[in-house]
C-alpha cells in the first residue's frame, strides 16, 4: 500500500523508517511478486502427465497406422503382380495367334498406324492408378508423422508403393517412334529401358522374351545411328516409313532386320 500512497499521513510515522519494516516491506513485495494463481500451479502439476499420455496416444496411433499401412502395401502389391501376370498371358496368346494367321494366308497385314504416344493397355492403366494411389497415402502418411521419427526404406521410408523394382515393357507398340521413346525416355512415368537395363533390374520371363524381341530393332536404330553419323530420330523415322511402305507389323519388321543382318545387307530405308 506504501507503494501506491506514499504520501499518506500514515506513513509519516517514525515506525516505517526503521530497518525492521523496511525489511518486513522487502520481503513482502518479494512474496508478491512470485505469487501464482491456483490455477497456474494446477497446470504445473498436469502437464507432466497430460503430456506423457499424449506420448502414449500418438505412438499407439502410429503403430496402428503403420500396420495398416504395410498391410495395404502388400495386398496391392501382390493384385498389381496378378494383373501383370494376366495381362502378360493375353499378350502372349495375342502374339502367337497373330504369327498363326500371318502364317497361314499370304495377304499382307493391314499397315500399322504409328503413333507418336503408345496405348496403354487397361491392365498397365490399372497399374499405374494402384501406383498412383499408393504414392498419395504415403505422402499422406509422411505428412501426417512430420516431426516424429522415420525409417529409410520399409514402411515408412518407401511408403505404400507398387514394386518398381523389376523390368516392365509396355504390352504393344505399333510404331518405331513409341518403342524407341519407351527405351530412350520411359513412358507412363516409368523407367526408360535403358535405365532398367542399367540398373539390372530383374525379368520375368515373358519380359526378357519381350526384350529379346524388341532389342532387335534397338540394337538396328544404334547400329544406323553409328554408321550413318545421324540422330535417332533421323533412324527411327526412316524405320517408321519404311514399315509403312512394306505394310510390316512391328513383328515382320523385327524379322526383316533378323534376315538383314544374317545376309550381311542393309534395308532399304532411304531409296
Amino acid at each position: 500500500m506504501q507503494l501506491h500512497c506514499p504520501n499518506h499521513l500514515i506513513f509519516k510515522h517514525k515506525l516505517f523508517e526503521t530497518d525492521l519494516y523496511k525489511a518486513f516491506a522487502a520481503q513482502v513485495i518479494r512474496a508478491d511478486a512470485v505469487t501464482e494463481s491456483p490455477m497456474d500451479l494446477q497446470l504445473q502439476q498436469v502437464m507432466p502427465t497430460m503430456v506423457k499420455h499424449v506420448d502414449v496416444s500418438r505412438d499407439t496411433m502410429l503403430g496402428g497406422l503403420r500396420a495398416l499401412q504395410s498391410s495395404l502395401s502388400q495386398d496391392i502389391t501382390t493384385l498389381a503382380k496378378g494383373l501383370e501376370m494376366f495381362g502378360e498371358q493375353m499378350e502372349e496368346d495375342r502374339f502367337r495367334d497373330r504369327e498363326k494367321d500371318h502364317s497361314r494366308t499370304s495377304a499382307p497385314p493391314s499397315p500399322p498406324f504409328p503413333s507418336s504416344t503408345p496405348s496403354i493397355s487397361p491392365s498397365a492403366q490399372i497399374l499405374a492408378a494402384l501406383k498412383t494411389v499408393g504414392n498419395q497415402g504415403s505422402s499422406m502418411f509422411d505428412n501426417a508423422t512430420s516431426g516424429g521419427a522415420r525409417q529409410k526404406g520399409g514402411v515408412l521410408g518407401g511408403g505404400c508403393v507398387i514394386n518398381v523394382d523389376e523390368f516392365l515393357l509396355e504390352k504393344d507398340h505399333q510404331s518405331v517412334a513409341a518403342l524407341w521413346k519407351e527405351y530412350d525416355e520411359g513412358i507412363f512415368g516409368r523407367l526408360s529401358v535403358r535405365e532398367m537395363i542399367a540398373k539390372s533390374l530383374k525379368k520375368s520371363e515373358s519380359q526378357r522374351k519381350r526384350w529379346e524381341r524388341r532389342s532387335i530393332i534397338v540394337k538396328e536404330v544404334e547400329r544406323l545411328m553409328s554408321a550413318r553419323t545421324t540422330s535417332a530420330d533421323t533412324v527411327v523415322t526412316a524405320l517408321d516409313r519404311f514399315m509403312r511402305k512394306e505394310k510390316l507389323s512391328m513383328a515382320k519388321l523385327q524379322n526383316r532386320i533378323a534376315e538383314a543382318k544374317v545376309s550381311s545387307e542393309d534395308l532399304p530405308l532411304w531409296e
